[in-house]
């Protein structure tokens, strides 16, 4: 006859269950850590592969439709900072189609669809001895409308180039690195950034570069500004 089961044999199999049970939590809870692990790792990768083609693609462009005026006057497109660096390069070139003068707040340049508001400008003419940098205000179809006077008078066809800049810049308070297009805000690159540091070779137009995540990672990157070498 069937009497079932003693209460210590209840017992018994009850702990067993919990054991099994916290065995079973403990490896699922393990296997979690670990995927987050993974998954954070994997996410840290990605963001520092990402902000080192951002650094290596800025300045591999730096000075670019530049070199003419840069040879010129002695025009530097890239700038050291004491927390990062600023650079500079053209985006597209155009021409005056009529004289600018001394004073004007506008010029008149052939067609050119990277002219913006808010975009900087170069502005040059090498028989005159002259450049300046200005921004655009406004515009409309070709005529542009300066941010400042104009300081110099430039002749018809004189060169006008339309600017990007960059800037970054290390943030050791909030560990970041953060990166600025012309006039707009700060936006970051990467976090968890213990050190950043840039050096510049003016003999061999080159840069050296050091960033460091989490006091362990580092890469490091050695860049030629070859856009930077007179025509």
């Amino acid at each position: 006859m069937n009497q079932g089961f003693t209460l210590m044999e209840l017992l018994v199999a009850s702990a067993i269950g919990i054991g099994i049970l916290a065995v079973m939590i403990v490896n699922i809870v393990h296997s979690s850590n670990l995927s987050e692990r993974v998954v954070s790792q994997q996410q840290n990768l990605e963001a520092l592969f990402h902000t080192v083609d951002t650094i290596k693609s800025d300045l591999s462009r730096c000075g670019m439709r530049l070199q003419e005026a840069a040879a010129e006057f002695s025009i530097e497109p890239f700038q050291t900072l004491e927390n990062g660096f600023a650079l500079k390069y053209g985006i597209s070139c155009s021409a005056l189609t009529s004289p600018a003068v001394k004073g004007d707040s506008h010029i008149e340049i052939s067609g050119d669809d990277f002219a913006r508001k808010r975009k900087g400008v170069l502005i040059y003419s090498i028989p005159q001895g002259v450049y300046e940098f200005n921004e655009i205000r406004g515009l409309a179809g070709n005529r542009l409308e300066m941010k400042n006077a104009l300081a110099n008078t430039y002749p018809e066809n004189s060169p006008v180039v339309i600017l990007k800049e960059v800037q970054l810049r290390f943030y050791s308070r909030t560990h970041q690195l953060k990166r600025r297009l012309d006039n707009g805000y700060f936006q970051p690159l990467i976090d968890n950034v213990t050190d950043f540091a840039s050096t510049y070779y003016p003999e061999s137009r080159s840069v050296l570069y050091r960033l460091e995540i989490n006091h362990r990672e580092q890469v490091r990157g050695y860049i030629f500004l070859n856009n930077t070498e007179s025509p």
